[in-house]
């Protein structure tokens, strides 16, 4: 769960003893600065002389010095410059004057993130990033109130950096409203994303779109202003204060539905891609990079396409026509509704292994735990210690090596068991301990044998144990579905008073229906006194299919921790799927309002696949999300449908392929798929075909997608082929037949047609193909030799479409090419035999021309 820090949580005595620097005297400096000093803290300033920052130091009464001189005095340095000066200023006069134990002070992430500022690590590095202006976080301070704002610690050289930084906040007001643990890498990157494809970037562009579709239409500008740019502020408060469903219950029900029917056609699937290339380029420091070049170059891109946007229509009816300063409305109330962050607590690398060979090797957990940081889950459950040296080594290689998640060991509630776990997660940064131990009846007779009081007594003096050496300790209390309730609340309430911080509460049999499930985590959180100081967590097995389910009820009632595997592996049917739970919360609006997850779902598939892998576990082809079928359609009903609306994918699918991380949809020939299916996919691999080769096209594939599965792409360029050829087909095969095997004489029957007239021919070879090949001659009569006979397989297996290529030369040593395919190697034999021969003998005899058929291959297909 995200930590927020209140008033409470800081000390500012942290800071009153240190002198602050405030390097930058501009908006956000000046607000900083003007904070701190009325919060009692000691500042000093650094701006050029004659800048107008200079100028509101010295009306301030802040003594503005060289930022050497501020830094040389100061124990905590804020750079607070524009992002492209910070480097130059920190390599020139900050970085001479640093002293072991000082302090740097960011209010973005972007020069730390980017290594553009690399500081020696003897002194604290710590991010305080205001969400709002300069402007606004004076005024709220003023208000005796404070701004949201961020913090992050990248270096603790002093090891009380945090406490420096709450510090800080507190003198700015931020504790007031709340201060949210980040890192840089998710401040600056969260940072970047939003002024570019949203609150800048976005917003910007769409306003200038709307405008401009407007005027063009022949409306006033001033009221295209009005309706895309002026009345956008008194929208944005709306959602500000009462959400976005709390917006459209505030306007009118002609607003609402236009909102929610029209809405994702401007912002569809075309925009969340672009908006995924813009998080990918910030993401991989490609943005950066371009930004810093720039700088480099003395902004010949900025500098123009400023020029550009100052000339844009909509600055100009801004500027001369309605612009008005400030809101006549005031600004509405802000809402304390927010997200409750569900977190994923990843079992994988415990309960994959105990499917049956599902085991994995220490080197092979190693990869999947990274692989699942790089997945954004929260808690990574790397193993049972105890159990064998195995374990214990990939336990305390993943808390070692794994970077991101909190890194989790599992013990019994045995002394020994806790000690063992303890001494694997020790080298890890952010570990728990997870301690379990039965509590039903049928467990603690059948298995344990003990009573009550024992089992609550052994629960305690685990739990005491772990969090003397760990801590953050988690209890659960196994087969808690079928323990007495009285007893679970007793355990659940001196566990958590012995130091557990997560309850977790399983469903170890998988019998639970979502209901009850749901009611015993309802009533637990209001049976028990003491529930409020730990995290409520669900742990679903699959025996009747109901473990998401199960678990989804859980959130609903209040747990923020679901623990779940990657594939839904685990004992016996398995466990809730990650997969599952994950996009679940994210697709259903209703949820999607409610919670959110850390999980990065891109790279979903990736890992899924990394799983199945490493476990030689396969995964079903219908499973949700992540089976192979999951984003695959053969129907026709389906397939119109998804071709209809291809963009949105609004008819037969409710999540798009690439935001788990596949390539796209697929749609799959078989007989059921229908001519537009079949147009389709010829479309996307470039032909486009007239009506009448269309449908002797399609008539094919339907008589060989009767015989097979599914046709594949590969199959069906090879029937297209035998319809696009170049020759008139003089003879057509009607009729074949023939007898081969053992000591019998290969003989074939052959029946061509030619204008209407059957001809028929029996002949004997060396062979099938010779036999057909004579009969065929003896019916032809055209003189000729077999240069090249060639048989390839179109797709494996034993059912495989085979393609064969006759070449044969005439009497003037020209040669002619003809190609064949059946899944009945003979008749394709015979089929490319006759195509040449046709085209021989129309070099011979002469006839009429044909159109050649349109074949185009297109720069790019549409994703299906």
């Amino acid at each position: 769960m995200a930590k927020i820090y209140r008033d409470r949580d800081a000390k500012i005595s942290a800071i009153k003893s240190k002198t602050v620097a405030i390097v930058g005297y501009g908006i956000q400096g000046r607000a900083h600065a003007l904070c701190l000093r009325d919060s009692g803290v000691k500042v000093v300033v650094s701006e050029l002389e004659g800048t107008p920052g200079w100028k509101n130091a010295q009306a301030d009464k802040m003594a503005a010095m060289s930022a050497a001189e501020a830094a040389a005095k100061a124990n905590v340095i804020a750079l607070l410059t524009q992002d492209h000066v910070q480097p130059v200023v920190y390599r020139e006069a900050i970085k001479p004057n640093l002293k072991r134990g000082n302090a740097l002070m960011f209010a973005h992430g972007f020069n730390i993130h980017y290594n553009q500022i690399v500081p020696p690590q003897s002194v604290d590095v710590f991010m305080v990033a205001p969400k709002g202006p300069g402007a606004l976080v004076r005024a709220e301070f003023e208000r005796g109130r404070g701004v949201p704002s961020l913090v992050a610690v990248h270096q603790d050289a002093s090891g009380k950096a945090k406490d420096i930084a709450l510090a800080y906040a507190k003198a700015l007001g931020a504790t007031r409203a709340g201060v949210l643990e980040t890192t840089f890498a998710e401040e600056t990157e969260t940072d970047l994303f939003g002024e570019q494809a949203v609150l800048c970037g976005g917003v910007t562009e769409l306003i200038k779109a709307g405008f401009e579709t407007l005027v063009e239409a022949g409306y006033q500008p001033e009221c295209a202003y009005y309706e895309v740019l002026h009345e956008l502020k008194l929208i944005v408060d709306l959602i500000q204060a009462y959400g976005i469903n709390g917006m459209r219950r505030r306007v009118s029900d002609t607003a609402e539905y236009g909102d929610m029917s029209r809405g994702s056609l401007v912002i569809g699937p075309e925009v969340r891609d672009a908006m995924e290339d813009i998080l990918e380029e910030v993401q991989t420091g490609e943005f950066a990079r371009e930004w810093i070049l720039e700088n480099r170059a003395n902004r010949p891109v900025f500098s123009r396409l400023r020029e550009l946007e100052a000339e844009h229509p909509i600055e100009i009816v801004d500027s001369h026509a309605v612009r008005r300063r400030g809101s006549p409305m005031p600004a509405a109330k802000r809402s304390r509704s927010k997200k409750t962050r569900i977190m994923i607590f990843d079992t994988t690398l415990r309960d994959a292994e105990q499917c049956p060979g599902g085991a994995m090797t220490a080197e092979e957990k190693l990869d999947v735990a990274r692989q699942l940081a790089r997945l954004g889950v929260d808690v990574i459950e790397a193993g049972f210690p105890y159990s064998s040296p195995g374990d214990f080594e990939a336990v305390q290689r993943i808390a070692a090596g794994v970077a991101g998640p909190t890194v989790c060991g599992l013990s019994l509630c045995r002394l020994e068991g806790i000690d063992r776990t303890a001494e694997a997660l020790k080298a890890g940064k952010k570990v728990r301990l997870h301690a379990f131990l039965s509590t039903s009846p049928q467990h603690r007779e059948g298995i344990l044998r003990k009573s009550k009081q024992e089992v609550l007594q052994m629960a305690v003096s685990s739990v005491e144990r772990a969090r003397s050496q760990i801590d953050e300790v988690e209890f659960s209390p196994m087969d808690a579905t079928r323990t007495e309730f009285d007893f679970l609340c007793e355990i659940v309430e001196a566990t958590i008073e012995a130091g557990a911080s997560i309850i977790n509460i399983p469903d170890t049999l998988g019998y639970s229906i979502p209901s009850e499930f749901g009611d015993l985590i309802r009533r637990l959180c209001e049976s028990v006194p003491n529930i409020d100081k730990a995290t409520i967590s669900v742990h679903c097995h699959d025996d009747l299919g109901l473990a998401t389910a199960n678990s989804l009820a859980g959130v609903l009632n209040g747990a923020t921790q679901v623990e779940c595997t990657i594939n839904g592996l685990g004992e016996r049917a398995g466990n809730a799927a990650l997969e599952e739970i994950v996009v679940i919360l994210d697709t259903r609006r209703e949820l999607k309002r409610r919670f959110a997850t850390g999980v990065n779902l891109k790279e979903i598939y990736r890992t899924s696949r990394l799983v199945r892998d490493v476990t030689g576990m396969p995964v079903q082809p219908n499973k949700a999300i992540v089976g192979e079928n999951a984003f695959a359609h053969s129907s026709g009903v389906h397939v119109d449908g998804v071709i209809k609306l291809a963009e949105r994918r609004a008819s037969f699918e409710i999540i798009r392929p690439q935001k788990i991380g596949r390539e796209k949809s697929e749609i799959v020939l078989t007989s059921r798929s229908g001519r537009k299916a079949v147009r389709h996919r010829l479309s996307e691999l470039g032909y486009e075909l007239s009506p009448v080769e269309l449908e002797s096209t399609y008539q094919r594939f339907l008589a060989l997608a009767d015989q097979r599965k599914e046709v594949t792409d590969d199959e069906l360029e090879s029937l297209v082929a035998d319809e696009l050829r170049l020759a008139q087909e003089i003879y057509a095969l009607d009729y074949l037949h023939v007898v081969s095997g053992g000591t019998t004489i290969p003989t074939a029957t052959v029946r061509l047609r030619r204008n209407g007239e059957v001809c028929q021919s029996v002949a004997s070879g060396v062979g099938s193909v010779d036999s057909v090949y004579k009969a065929i001659n003896d019916i032809v009569k055209l003189p000729h030799k077999l240069v090249d006979y060639t048989v390839s397989s179109v797709t494996g297996g034993t059912d495989a479409l085979g393609e064969v290529t006759v070449r044969i030369s005439d009497r003037a040593a020209t040669v002619h090419t003809g190609r064949g395919s059946s899944m009945d190697i003979i008749e394709a034999s015979a089929k490319a035999y006759l195509q040449a021969l046709n085209k021989a003998f129309y070099r011979t005899e002469g006839g009429p021309s044909r159109r050649k058929s349109k074949r185009r291959k297109k720069k790019g297909t549409r994703k299906a």
